[in-house]
């Protein structure tokens, strides 16, 4: 069960049209660190193509694009961060 539930829909930095939310699923207990969730959706009318960063904070490299994300299409994954909250979502153009 997440214990954040999902965030609201937020703009990312660099690709207007593209919006991206998180959510939290609790700590297993002994575990290291916080399994968060993430979904990018795009308002465009063409298919957009980003690289992206799910963080604890901004900065580094985008390592994960995402090629033709389609209008209206959701677009989601997971990774293990140390920190119960605040993360960060970047994104890049590629280029």
């Amino acid at each position: 069960p997440l214990a954040s539930g999902w965030g609201p829909w937020y703009p990312v930095p660099a690709d207007v049209g593209i919006e991206a939310r998180v959510a939290r699923e609790e700590q297993r207990p002994g575990g290291e660190g916080y399994l968060w969730l993430y979904e990018f959706r795009s308002t465009l009318q063409v298919p957009a193509t980003f690289r992206f960063r799910v963080a604890e904070a901004a900065g580094g490299d985008y390592p994960r694009s995402v090629r033709a994300l389609r209008p209206g299409e959701l677009i989601g994954g997971m990774v293990s961060l140390g920190t119960a909250g605040p993360v960060w979502v970047g994104t890049a153009i590629p280029g």
